[in-house]
């Protein structure tokens, strides 16, 4: 079952590997209280809040892990097509961390690329992995990507409802004049 495993130069290991060293630099850029921060589990009472949220990570990690064992099909329109999906959205994503970094505790995230999304940190991480998906032809990694977009959807609403019970009217009037998704009407 597994005699066909393999790690190479010419395999995805390579996109993973560089959002993680991204992510990373920027958690020792903006240091502990941004890493406590960013990693926070939402304050909500929603009953699956935790099973519904590591379901969405879990499933994230599951196809970066899943990537670094398939190759990249250099010199075919895909893989440029996905080099692009993945670069301009791992650099919005990471704008979108450095956006949540700078931003005090007691104020909402609602400046920079937050402007466009509610959830840029999750919604970039879907594209880039979709951008995976088409670096490597993978349909497994592209429908898998889109399933996770299914799956984040509740996670998104835990989110929202959190930062309400926090933030309160500043963060209402924000999800009033933001879309949740890229480009998609606001609810």
């Amino acid at each position: 079952m597994f005699s066909n495993i393999s790690i190479g130069l010419d395999y995805a290991w390579w996109f993973p590997a560089i959002y993680l060293i991204i992510t990373i630099a920027i958690m020792v850029i903006y240091g502990k209280s941004f890493t406590k921060k960013f990693l926070r589990l939402p304050g909500s009472k929603f009953k699956l809040k935790i099973p519904t949220i590591l379901s969405s990570t879990v499933f994230s990690r599951g196809i970066m892990f899943y990537a670094i064992f398939v190759p990249i099909q250099l010199n075919t329109i895909w893989f440029w097509i996905g080099v692009v999906f993945f670069s301009v959205s791992t650099i919005l994503s990471a704008l979108s961390m450095i956006n949540f970094a700078t931003t005090p505790l007691d104020k909402p995230v609602i400046k920079g690329i937050y402007r466009i999304s509610r959830h840029p940190v999750q919604v970039f991480a879907i594209i880039m992995l979709i951008g995976i998906g088409l670096v490597t032809v993978s349909w497994i990694i592209i429908v898998v990507s889109l399933l996770l977009a299914i799956i984040s959807y509740p996670t998104f609403l835990i989110q929202e409802r959190s930062c309400i019970e926090r933030y309160g009217s500043a963060y209402r009037e924000y999800i009033n004049r933001t879309p949740r998704w890229l480009g998609l009407p606001k609810y």
